[in-house]
């Protein structure tokens, strides 16, 4: 993924993206696939980085990959997030990152 990766950044977060490495004849390459890595050094408590990493995973398989294209997405925190953790603020944060991204609004 690291050779041909894009990127998206937020006050907070980056957005990195390619085509899936998955191959052509794999059931799942028809899909978007997501992971979340929460730094421990940005968010010291395993109860608050594994909240974000569901409450964000969660968002994406419900809303957000019916509508993106087949790709790997990998979002990364980049500073601490705001305290305390609010699922709006999380939500509207990832739509920002991934419309920038795929550039037309969701």
């Amino acid at each position: 993924m690291l050779r041909s990766r894009q990127r998206v950044s937020s006050s907070g977060w980056r957005l990195s993206y390619c085509p899936s490495a998955s191959s052509a004849t794999s059931a799942h390459s028809a899909t978007a696939r997501f992971s979340v890595v929460v730094a421990k050094r940005h968010v010291r408590h395993a109860v608050l980085r594994n909240r974000i990493r569901r409450l964000l995973r969660e968002y994406f398989r419900q809303e957000l990959q019916p509508l993106l294209p087949a790709m790997d997405y990998v979002l990364q925190t980049t500073r601490p997030p705001l305290l305390p953790i609010v699922n709006a603020r999380l939500r509207s944060e990832c739509r920002c990152l991934f419309s920038r991204a795929i550039d037309k609004p969701l």
